[in-house]
């Protein structure tokens, strides 16, 4: 699909308002988990790995609320093309967001590093909103190129700049070279760079600095 189909798909269906998505978001479960059962094998080692205690029951039960969650992620995120800097203040809230500014006012950078948890891509938005300071969000680029140039764009509506993980590095010394060089360096992309310090949860490598409140 070209990248001008793909902006005229997001911008269509972003008009759509909530109530539209979220019954959109409905039929896409039943299509996720019944019809193409949509790595349903990953899902179900990962849940028995991190919760061995658990029954299959319970386990079955903690599978399906995650692919409730799936679709109405999806859907959410096609939103993010048409919302609102006043939608996103109002459906998520930042916790303890007076230490960001308390170090960019100490002249210092921030890093913050995010989880695939509740709707990260919103975070991005609402870390936009937060400051006018440069932005790196860090990603991994998708493998659909054009789909990957028409989802940076609608990221980095409010400012945000979208940095490939590999070129890191060279963002943030071309940053220095123009004092005040205070930026926030965000990761919200679950895969594991080559270096980082990184602590055990749920059988596989993750970190945590922040964390996000979000009303849907």
């Amino acid at each position: 699909m070209s990248k001008s189909i793909l902006k005229i798909v997001f911008w269509t269906l972003s008009k759509l308002p909530f109530s539209v998505l979220y019954l959109l978001s409905d039929v896409l479960y039943v299509l996720i988990y019944y019809i193409i059962g949509y790595r349903k094998k990953v899902v179900f080692k990962n849940l028995r790995n991190s919760f061995p205690e658990k029954s299959e029951e319970e386990i079955l039960h903690i599978a399906k609320k995650f692919y409730r969650y799936f679709p109405d992620l999806i859907v959410e995120c096609i939103k993010m093309a048409n919302l609102s800097a006043e939608e996103v203040l109002k459906r998520m809230e930042l916790i303890n967001e007076e230490e960001v500014h308390r170090h960019l006012n100490a002249g210092k950078a921030i890093i913050g590093v995010t989880a695939h948890y509740s709707n990260w891509e919103w975070g991005i938005f609402r870390l936009s909103l937060l400051t006018e300071h440069p932005k790196l969000i860090i990603y991994k680029p998708l493998n659909n190129k054009a789909f990957d140039e028409v989802y940076n764009d609608i990221r980095t509506r409010f400012g945000a700049t979208m940095v490939p993980m590999k070129q890191i590095l060279r963002h943030i010394v071309r940053l220095r070279q123009y004092p005040p060089y205070q930026h926030v360096c965000c990761r919200p992309d679950a895969s594991l760079p080559r270096f980082g310090l990184f602590y055990a949860f749920s059988q596989s490598g993750s970190i945590g600095l922040y964390r996000y409140r979000a009303h849907c």
